[in-house]
């Protein structure tokens, strides 16, 4: 099996004895193997031939809630998010505005809160349908739990409230997500 070139962000990851750690070739353990890339500073880079850990053996991912609480991601083909910390869009809970139910369209493992909203981003782009997530950042009792840690839904709904572990985001209307400008003659 050869390893292909992977492009990816930094993982923070916190051991099960609290200490925390980023993925990177400075730190090495057995559960996280080294990069062949040598970053020299805190700015991202790509790497080379990354192995991540597996869900099982990830206890937290970071999250930074409650600080993004309420806030916009805007994801990489320019569709608009607003997260909201500590609230759950549980599946086969009424939808907002009484528009239907919530369901979960599928649960996957995503090692950030970007990374699930880019799938939800991604699935509209090539089938629609996706219209919120919900992203639990404790890995390992998700996954063993739930087969997952985040969940792309066809809608928001009232939201569940749960821990601070946990955030859901929902895809804001195009009129609040694009910007646009009217250019009018000049009136000489």
């Amino acid at each position: 099996m050869s390893l292909q070139k992977l492009s990816c962000r930094w993982v923070h990851l916190t051991n099960s004895d609290g200490r925390s750690s980023n993925l990177s070739s400075s730190n090495t353990s057995s559960s996280m193997p080294s990069s062949t890339a040598k970053p020299t500073n805190s700015t991202p880079t790509a790497l080379d031939n990354v192995s991540v850990p597996k869900p099982n053996d990830v206890n937290s991912l970071a999250l930074d809630c409650p600080k993004i609480d309420s806030t916009t991601y805007i994801s990489r083909i320019g569709q608009s998010f607003q997260f909201v910390c500590a609230m759950d869009y549980q599946g086969n809970s009424p939808a907002a505005q009484r528009n239907g139910t919530v369901k979960d369209l599928v649960g996957l493992i995503a090692y950030s809160v970007d990374d699930c909203i880019e799938a939800c981003s991604e699935m509209n782009e090539y089938l629609g349908g996706c219209g919120a997530i919900t992203f639990k950042a404790d890995m390992s009792l998700s996954v063993k739990l739930f087969r997952a840690n985040c969940w792309l839904k066809n809608t928001s709904g009232r939201g569940i409230p749960k821990e601070n572990t946990l955030v859901s985001a929902k895809l804001l209307p195009w009129w609040k997500s694009v910007w646009f400008a009217v250019i009018l003659p000049r009136a000489d």
